[in-house]
């Protein structure tokens, strides 16, 4: 039997980016589903908008959106 074992280097911000205003992400690795990139993310834009992340999509939203992608 082969075993292929790789070490990836991971790599992390110094900072979170309010200092400087230069805001940067994780090295994204190969969990499933993306869980942690998410995360990631998300606490990236919080920390650059100082909001939270909304991807809840308004009534007004679905009912403008309702007609792309249909056929003319």
């Amino acid at each position: 039997m082969e075993t292929f074992i790789s070490v990836d280097d991971m790599y992390e911000p110094n900072g979170d980016g309010s200092a400087d205003g230069i805001f940067i992400s994780t090295s994204y690795d190969a969990t499933t589903h993306f869980e942690t990139t998410f995360d990631d993310i998300n606490s990236l834009y919080k920390r650059a908008t100082g909001n939270e992340l909304d991807l809840t999509a308004t009534d007004a939203e679905e009912v403008a959106n309702a007609g792309e992608g249909a056929a003319p």
